[in-house]
């Protein structure tokens, strides 16, 4: 029998004064009073040899037995539920045999996970830090897999029969609170990695691999920031970033900080993590703080050195809001008095030809929907240069309006391009297209769900599609609704309208 024992020890061992005792699990039934018992049976006829179990394959009560070297659940037993409780916690348990197992009828997603379970249980003696992240990562993920983990164990068997709904949330419990045991024990070897998953699991944000819902863990911006913070001093490139967010935007803040204490705080946390680690999103924040005026340039040339870093960050790192912002730079008119009157003190003017270099570069190699939607104005009403061309701005706005088939990022689609296909459809062009009211109404309907009715000329519009029937049947109730929204966010000619209403 391949010999193996727990990926992680108690969890008590890693709550010692000299851990992060602060860093308390988030699982919200979790950590058990006790480890739970891992005796498990070698197989010898008198049944007295025994050895530690891969953890937790006996826990919680998933009464599991082997035949012939395969794993299958035993039926329960709802009777004597007490008694039943002790006796499982009491039986012992037979694995299958680890080495040279016949995977061949697992699925894809269990076959990877296999090897990555074989992986982890040949470094347990070493508990390298890589391997071990892999590991509790996977067990995240798979953790919300319901056809796995409905048919495979914590230790990568196969089970005989499909776990029914009360065993599937055992098994699902088994799995995360081992991932939580192995990522204690890397905090507490002060893995710059583990921190950051930490922060990101309390933050309830997860981008670098799949987690569908976090139902099992409370949110608490004030924890994910401290874990955030201690990562990035660790020298975690992504958590500097995610630190300087929470300081900028005042998410999980401890204490009561003025605004230029959080300003400082979060220029600490982007600066290091663009000056020391290079990374690309503290760059571009860098830059847009220096053109701000929120961060004081010694040579008094704040603007010159903050479109420095947005090349930086668009040209070493493909930073897409860099790119566009250059655009805007250059484009010149679409910025405020402040900032134009500054870019002209240090001889940076209006360049149409290199904003449309960048706003291209977006809307084409980036599919980024701002650029798209800006392009699309261009073209409708002759700006930047550009002619007005009606075929070309409608597709741009179409673009702009259309999720992406070209990216794995999902992107997000462009409210005011649909507001603004919703005219072209509503006029037509002569010789181009003819009016249609119905896609209008549609194309104006998009519009509001997408911005959850916080876009109030879209809102305005459909309202008044409503009450006139335009596109679609008339409807005084929905023409008040959206009216009402609009006026709620200021439109005058809704606040006009339901005060002669």
């Amino acid at each position: 029998m391949f010999q193996t024992r727990p990926m992680v020890g108690s969890y008590r061992d890693t709550n010692d004064t000299h851990g992060h005792d602060r860093y308390d699990s988030p699982f919200k039934s979790f950590p058990p009073e006790k480890d739970p018992s891992m005796i498990i049976n070698t197989g010898n006829n008198n049944g007295n040899s025994t050895q530690r179990a891969p953890y937790p394959v006996s826990e919680y009560n998933i009464s599991m037995d082997t035949i012939n070297n395969e794993t299958k659940i035993r039926p329960d037993n709802n009777n004597n539920n007490n008694n039943n409780n002790n006796n499982n916690n009491n039986e012992t348990i037979t694995t299958t045999r680890f080495s040279g197992r016949d995977i061949s009828e697992y699925s894809p997603r269990a076959q990877t996970f296999y090897k990555i379970y074989e992986e982890t249980v040949n470094d347990v003696k070493n508990f390298t830090p890589e391997i071990q992240m892999k590991w509790c990562e996977t067990l995240l993920s798979v953790s919300q897999d319901y056809d796995f983990i409905s048919h495979y164990t914590i230790n990568a068997e196969k089970l005989k029969r499909e776990l029914n709904s009360i065993e599937l949330q055992r098994n699902q419990k088994i799995i995360i609170e081992h991932a939580f045991k192995v990522l204690t024990k890397l905090i507490k070897l002060k893995w710059s990695n583990a921190y950051f998953l930490m922060g990101c699991l309390y933050s309830h944000r997860i981008t670098h691999f799949k987690l569908n819902n976090y139902d099992f863990i409370n949110q608490n911006d004030k924890k994910a920031l401290t874990y955030y913070c201690e990562a990035a001093k660790l020298g975690h490139s992504e958590s500097c970033y995610r630190a300087g967010i929470c300081y900028e935007f005042n998410k999980g803040i401890e204490v009561e900080m003025s605004e230029e204490e959080r300003l400082k705080e979060a220029i600490y946390y982007y600066k290091l993590g663009a000056i020391k680690l290079n990374n690309f999103d503290c760059i571009f924040k860098l830059g847009m703080y220096y053109l701000n005026g929120q961060i004081i340039s010694e040579d008094k040339i704040p603007c010159q050195i903050g479109i420095r870093w947005l090349e930086k960050a668009f040209n070493e790192g493909n930073s897409v809001q860099a790119c566009y912002e250059l655009g805007k730079i250059y484009e010149f008119d679409s910025l405020n008095e402040i900032l134009q009157k500054k870019l002209m003190n240090e001889n940076i003017s209006k360049n149409y030809l290199k904003s449309l270099k960048y706003y291209y570069k977006c809307g084409y190699d980036y599919d980024y929907p701002l650029a798209q939607w800006r392009l699309g104005t261009c073209y409708e009403f002759g700006e930047l240069g550009l002619p007005i061309d009606c075929k070309k701005s409608i597709a741009w706005y179409m673009k702009a309006s259309s999720s992406s088939t070209t990216t794995t990022k999902k992107k997000n689609v462009n409210p005011v391009a649909m507001l603004s296909l919703a005219g072209w459809f509503f006029t037509g062009s002569p010789g181009i297209i003819l009016p249609d009211y119905e896609l209008s109404f549609k194309w104006i309907k998009n519009s509001c769900e997408i911005s959850q009715g916080k876009l109030s000329r879209s809102e305005y519009i459909l309202g008044y599609y409503y009450l006139n029937g335009i596109g679609t049947t008339t409807n005084l109730e929905l023409a008040k609704l959206h009216m009402t929204n609009a006026a709620n966010l200021g439109h005058n000619k809704a606040i006009e309208w339901l005060s002669q209403f």
